[in-house]
Protein backbone atom coordinates (compact mmCIF):
# COMPACT_ATOMS: atom_id res chain seq x y z
CA UNK A 1 0.00 0.00 0.00
CA UNK A 2 2.73 2.18 1.10
CA UNK A 3 4.97 1.43 -2.36
CA UNK A 4 1.55 2.51 -4.20
CA UNK A 5 1.56 6.47 -2.40
CA UNK A 6 4.43 7.10 -5.13
CA UNK A 7 2.76 6.29 -8.49
CA UNK A 8 -1.14 6.85 -7.58
CA UNK A 9 0.05 9.99 -5.98
CA UNK A 10 2.94 11.57 -8.20
CA UNK A 11 0.46 13.53 -10.87
CA UNK A 12 -1.02 15.30 -8.21
CA UNK A 13 2.53 15.91 -6.46
CA UNK A 14 3.64 17.16 -9.23
CA UNK A 15 0.40 19.31 -10.25
CA UNK A 16 0.91 21.06 -6.73
CA UNK A 17 4.48 21.45 -7.23
CA UNK A 18 3.95 23.90 -10.55
CA UNK A 19 5.23 20.71 -12.87
CA UNK A 20 3.06 19.52 -16.01
CA UNK A 21 1.24 15.94 -14.29
CA UNK A 22 1.39 14.24 -17.36
CA UNK A 23 4.85 15.35 -19.06
CA UNK A 24 6.49 14.76 -14.99
CA UNK A 25 4.19 11.68 -14.09
CA UNK A 26 5.88 9.70 -17.52
CA UNK A 27 9.27 11.02 -16.06
CA UNK A 28 9.07 9.65 -12.70
CA UNK A 29 6.98 6.94 -13.82
CA UNK A 30 9.67 5.91 -16.58
CA UNK A 31 12.66 6.34 -13.40
CA UNK A 32 10.77 4.16 -10.93
CA UNK A 33 10.64 1.49 -13.91
CA UNK A 34 13.43 1.50 -15.44
CA UNK A 35 15.89 1.45 -12.24
CA UNK A 36 13.53 -1.34 -10.71
CA UNK A 37 13.57 -3.64 -14.07
CA UNK A 38 17.22 -2.90 -14.30
CA UNK A 39 17.68 -3.76 -10.09
CA UNK A 40 15.10 -6.85 -10.34
CA UNK A 41 17.92 -8.79 -12.82
CA UNK A 42 20.29 -8.43 -10.51
CA UNK A 43 17.90 -9.28 -8.04
CA UNK A 44 19.39 -13.23 -7.35
CA UNK A 45 22.97 -12.33 -6.87
CA UNK A 46 21.96 -9.75 -4.61
CA UNK A 47 20.03 -11.79 -2.21
CA UNK A 48 22.25 -14.60 -2.39
CA UNK A 49 25.05 -12.09 -1.39
CA UNK A 50 23.27 -10.39 1.27
CA UNK A 51 20.34 -13.01 2.33
CA UNK A 52 16.76 -12.63 2.46
CA UNK A 53 16.29 -10.47 5.97
CA UNK A 54 19.54 -8.13 4.74
CA UNK A 55 17.73 -7.59 1.29
CA UNK A 56 14.52 -6.73 2.71
CA UNK A 57 16.37 -4.23 4.74
CA UNK A 58 18.52 -2.47 1.82
CA UNK A 59 15.05 -2.43 -0.45
CA UNK A 60 13.29 -0.80 2.76
CA UNK A 61 16.13 1.95 3.33
CA UNK A 62 16.23 2.51 -0.44
CA UNK A 63 12.35 2.91 -0.63
CA UNK A 64 12.64 5.19 2.52
CA UNK A 65 15.13 7.24 1.16
CA UNK A 66 13.39 7.37 -2.34
CA UNK A 67 10.21 9.02 -0.42
CA UNK A 68 12.88 11.35 1.90
CA UNK A 69 14.48 12.80 -1.32
CA UNK A 70 11.11 13.24 -2.72
CA UNK A 71 9.75 15.42 0.40
CA UNK A 72 12.95 17.54 0.34
CA UNK A 73 11.98 19.90 -2.31
CA UNK A 74 9.57 19.69 -5.35
CA UNK A 75 12.92 19.62 -8.10
CA UNK A 76 13.49 17.79 -11.02
CA UNK A 77 16.93 17.05 -9.15
CA UNK A 78 14.48 15.56 -6.11
CA UNK A 79 11.77 14.37 -7.78
CA UNK A 80 13.99 12.12 -10.69
CA UNK A 81 16.22 10.60 -7.81
CA UNK A 82 13.45 10.03 -5.37
CA UNK A 83 11.36 7.68 -7.65
CA UNK A 84 14.35 5.83 -8.89
CA UNK A 85 15.92 5.68 -5.73
CA UNK A 86 11.73 3.88 -5.12
CA UNK A 87 11.62 1.22 -8.00
CA UNK A 88 15.45 0.47 -6.63
CA UNK A 89 14.08 -0.24 -3.52
CA UNK A 90 10.78 -2.13 -4.53
CA UNK A 91 13.01 -4.41 -6.97
CA UNK A 92 14.82 -5.48 -3.55
CA UNK A 93 11.59 -5.59 -1.62
CA UNK A 94 8.95 -7.27 -4.07
CA UNK A 95 10.57 -10.49 -4.89
CA UNK A 96 12.33 -10.71 -1.22
CA UNK A 97 8.73 -11.42 -0.25
CA UNK A 98 7.64 -13.78 -2.60
CA UNK A 99 10.56 -15.44 -1.89
CA UNK A 100 10.48 -15.70 2.09
CA UNK A 101 6.43 -16.25 1.39
CA UNK A 102 7.34 -19.24 -0.36
CA UNK A 103 9.63 -20.64 2.20
CA UNK A 104 7.61 -20.71 4.62
CA UNK A 105 4.84 -22.07 2.71
CA UNK A 106 4.17 -25.80 2.80
CA UNK A 107 4.70 -26.92 -0.65
CA UNK A 108 0.93 -27.94 -1.30
CA UNK A 109 0.20 -24.63 -0.68
CA UNK A 110 2.30 -22.15 -2.42
CA UNK A 111 0.16 -22.04 -5.57
CA UNK A 112 -2.56 -20.45 -2.92
CA UNK A 113 -0.01 -18.27 -0.82
CA UNK A 114 1.86 -16.78 -4.58
CA UNK A 115 -2.27 -16.03 -5.30
CA UNK A 116 -2.57 -14.10 -1.69
CA UNK A 117 -0.05 -12.41 -2.50
CA UNK A 118 -0.34 -10.77 -5.58
CA UNK A 119 -4.10 -10.04 -4.21
CA UNK A 120 -2.42 -8.56 -1.09
CA UNK A 121 -0.73 -5.87 -4.03
CA UNK A 122 -3.93 -5.35 -6.39
CA UNK A 123 -5.53 -4.85 -3.13
CA UNK A 124 -3.05 -2.58 -2.18
CA UNK A 125 -3.11 -0.50 -5.25
CA UNK A 126 -6.59 -0.05 -4.66
CA UNK A 127 -6.52 0.95 -0.55
CA UNK A 128 -3.55 3.56 -1.32
CA UNK A 129 -5.22 6.58 -2.43
CA UNK A 130 -8.05 6.04 0.11
CA UNK A 131 -6.13 6.13 2.77
CA UNK A 132 -3.32 8.72 2.14
CA UNK A 133 -5.55 11.03 0.47
CA UNK A 134 -6.68 12.61 3.23
CA UNK A 135 -3.69 12.60 4.63
CA UNK A 136 -2.10 14.56 2.11
CA UNK A 137 -5.13 17.27 2.06
CA UNK A 138 -4.36 17.73 5.82
CA UNK A 139 -0.67 17.32 5.95
CA UNK A 140 0.97 18.13 2.20
CA UNK A 141 3.18 15.95 -0.06
CA UNK A 142 6.58 16.46 2.07
CA UNK A 143 5.24 15.70 5.37
CA UNK A 144 3.47 12.23 4.01
CA UNK A 145 6.39 11.42 1.72
CA UNK A 146 8.48 12.25 4.82
CA UNK A 147 7.00 9.95 7.17
CA UNK A 148 6.71 7.27 4.61
CA UNK A 149 10.27 7.78 4.34
CA UNK A 150 10.81 7.05 7.98
CA UNK A 151 8.41 4.23 7.87
CA UNK A 152 10.36 2.71 5.77
CA UNK A 153 13.48 3.34 7.63
CA UNK A 154 11.58 1.46 10.71
CA UNK A 155 10.86 -1.24 8.33
CA UNK A 156 14.34 -1.41 7.46
CA UNK A 157 15.16 -1.76 10.74
CA UNK A 158 12.79 -4.71 11.86
CA UNK A 159 13.96 -6.89 8.37
CA UNK A 160 17.99 -6.30 10.01
CA UNK A 161 16.71 -6.83 13.66
CA UNK A 162 15.52 -10.15 12.00
CA UNK A 163 18.50 -11.30 10.66
CA UNK A 164 20.46 -11.01 14.03
CA UNK A 165 17.78 -12.01 16.37
CA UNK A 166 16.21 -14.85 14.08
CA UNK A 167 14.06 -17.16 16.02
CA UNK A 168 14.89 -20.70 16.19
CA UNK A 169 12.50 -22.44 13.59
CA UNK A 170 9.40 -23.83 14.67
CA UNK A 171 8.29 -27.46 14.14
CA UNK A 172 5.05 -28.47 14.08
CA UNK A 173 3.82 -31.91 15.29
CA UNK A 174 3.33 -34.29 12.28
CA UNK A 175 -0.01 -34.55 12.94
CA UNK A 176 -0.50 -30.79 12.77
CA UNK A 177 1.56 -30.15 9.70
CA UNK A 178 -0.22 -28.96 6.72
CA UNK A 179 2.62 -31.02 4.12
CA UNK A 180 1.86 -34.23 2.78
CA UNK A 181 3.41 -37.20 4.99
CA UNK A 182 6.42 -38.78 2.72
CA UNK A 183 6.27 -41.98 1.31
Amino acid sequence: MMFFLMPSQLPFFLDASGFDGATGTALGLGALTLSGAFTALKFAAIRSRLGLPCTFSVGFLIMGCGFATLAIYPAWQFIIPGCALIGIGYAFVQPALFLAALDIAPSARRGTVSGMITTSMFLGQIVSPFVFTPALQSYGFEAVYAASGVVFVVFASVALAVRFFKPARMTVPSELSLEKPEL
